[in-house]
């Protein structure tokens, strides 16, 4: 998963990168596969501020996507 800042995926944000609120984010999701009836849903994504999976404070960017 990246994140960019741009809708054609050309900006990539990085650790250093800081972020207005309601700035527009870019998210490019890949799977290598050879299998061409594989489609990909992203159902939930968010940030925090731990390496925690489980970690239930930060910011959901989106539920039941």
């Amino acid at each position: 998963m990246a994140i960019f800042t741009d809708e054609n995926f050309t900006t990539p944000i990085t650790s250093g990168s800081k972020i207005a609120l309601r700035t527009d984010l870019f998210f490019k999701i890949e799977v290598e596969t050879t299998d061409e009836d594989v489609d990909l849903h992203l159902r939930k994504c968010r940030a925090t501020n731990s390496n925690d999976p489980d970690d239930l404070g930060g910011y959901i960017f989106i539920e039941k996507g």
